[in-house]
């Protein structure tokens, strides 16, 4: 697709209980479209050549109701980093795959992407504009806990398996500082959306031609 005429392309990226599903929402309300990354690897679980794949490396103990498990898939990946690599193996290529499909497909003019690993799976190159959402440390382990009774232990460990803040900082066009209410975040992300019809578009890459695995 000719670069004027594809979509502006805009990542929405931050760690676990930052806030960023809520931030994307504020944005889905306002007739723009969100692709969640977390549901696109989802939905490759369902094609048959990778529940083979994943069957084949693990088995039974991955199943739930003869279908591949993502929790329990992760239960397994976590800790392990060679078992991760095969996963991301098997399911980066299709997600890769799809968010092209959809941007050359596409008809409107922006489209948002929720990627909680964009920075780890090694995808900057593909967006024009990047947001980051951060948190308070103290905010996320309450968040977290309130919302899947995650101790602060937990939170901290998951944390470790993902670049921090301030890495990422310096890598992003805008940081959105989730440090108050929920309607202080869709204030926030309401005065963004009116900068949008302004941002250029950059030299970027397809998302087929980034095979680096997260």
């Amino acid at each position: 697709m000719h670069p004027d005429k594809r979509p502006l392309i805009i990542g929405i990226t931050g760690n676990i209980g930052s806030g960023k599903s809520s931030f994307s929402l504020f944005i889905s309300q306002e007739n723009y479209t969100v692709i969640s990354a977390d549901q696109v690897a989802k939905d490759q679980y369902q094609k048959p050549e990778v529940r083979r794949l994943l069957h084949d490396r693990w088995g039974d103990q991955i199943l739930t109701r003869g279908i591949p498990d993502p929790a329990k898939i992760a239960a397994i990946v976590f800790k392990q980093p060679t078992e991760l690599k095969f996963l991301n193996s098997v399911i980066h290529p299709g997600v890769l795959a799809e968010f092209s499909r959809i941007c050359s497909e596409s008809k409107e003019s922006v489209l948002f992407f929720e990627v909680p690993l964009l920075f780890e799976a090694g995808l900057s190159r593909a967006f024009d504009f990047i947001i980051l959402i951060t948190t308070p440390d103290y905010t996320r382990e309450l968040r977290l806990a309130l919302r899947d009774g995650s101790d602060p232990g937990t939170v901290r460990e998951r944390l470790s398996n993902q670049q921090n803040d301030d890495q990422k900082k310096d890598l992003v066009d805008l940081v959105i500082h989730n440090d108050g209410s929920l309607n202080t975040l869709r204030k926030r992300c309401l005065r963004f959306l009116k900068e949008v019809p302004d941002l250029p578009k950059k030299k970027t890459v397809s998302f087929t031609s980034l095979n680096k695995p997260d």
